[in-house]
């Protein structure tokens, strides 16, 4: 829906009244388009000492991540996985706090997911 032209009578329009007019038409077209909340959902992949696996995996779970792929790559062990942003926030310095430094990680943006 566009707005084209707006008719101006003399004693009747403001343009307080055009604005009030125009946030009562943009608040019906939101109710009525269903709006959906994202999140950016991130690609993480973590080198981390076999001795620190258990942490590691343990701190995915409490930032809500699904582990994709676990796997074996020069004598460390390599965890994929994906998870919401938001919980991510700060994760680099659990991360090294949780493997006394020996953890390294990528992430990377994956997808938008719909908020619940």
């Amino acid at each position: 829906m566009r707005v084209l032209e707006l008719a101006r009578r003399e004693g009747e329009s403001s343009p307080a009244g055009y604005r009030m007019a125009a946030a009562m038409a943009l608040k019906k077209a939101l109710a009525g388009a269903r709006p959906l909340l994202l999140e950016p959902i991130m690609w993480l992949e973590i080198t981390v000492p076999d001795d620190f696996v258990g942490e590691v995996v343990g701190l995915l779970g409490a930032k809500y991540a699904k582990i994709e792929n676990l796997f074996d790559r020069s004598g460390q062990k390599i965890i994929q996985a994906l998870a919401p942003l938001s919980p991510l926030f700060g994760f680099s310095t659990e991360l090294r706090s949780a493997t006394q430094g020996r953890a390294g990680f990528v992430m990377k943006f994956s997808r938008f997911d719909a908020l619940d």
